[in-house]
């Protein structure tokens, strides 16, 4: 497969919103989507031999080179592909990965008190499900 496949927390309010915004500046339809708890991920990684925890951080996988990106990484990943002025995201790669994934870790940390959190993963519009695994 040659998918690039955001696993993301199906319950929280930022993740959600972080996907729909993806699928808003995401015009070629790069990317591809899954909430990190449902058993479609968990086959989806298990065929790819990769593993994360589920509800930790937004976790990409790209699927022609077997890579596979979390925290600060997956997120500059996709602004970095879908491209126009997006791809100055690359900067942020000048940012040390260790401090890139502090800021990253301390807002997951938060991200619930802070955002919300759903009682189950939302549907997405029925226009967007193709996207949705």
């Amino acid at each position: 497969m040659n998918r690039k496949i955001i696993f993301y927390d199906g319950v929280c309010a930022l993740c959600n919103w972080f996907v729909l915004f993806v699928i808003k500046i995401d015009r070629s339809g790069i990317f591809y989507f899954v909430a990190q708890e449902s058993s479609t991920a968990k086959e989806i990684a298990q065929q790819s031999n990769v593993s994360f925890t589920p509800g930790e951080s937004i976790v990409l996988l790209d699927e022609s080179r077997g890579v596979l990106y979390q925290k600060s990484d997956a997120v500059l990943f996709v602004f970095a592909t879908v491209g126009g002025l997006w791809h100055l995201a690359r900067l942020a790669h000048l940012v040390p990965k260790i401090v890139r994934d502090y800021i990253y870790d301390l807002i997951a940390r938060n991200r619930y008190r802070i955002f919300g959190k759903y009682e189950a993963c939302p549907l997405p519009p029925s226009e967007l499900r193709a996207r949705f695994l």
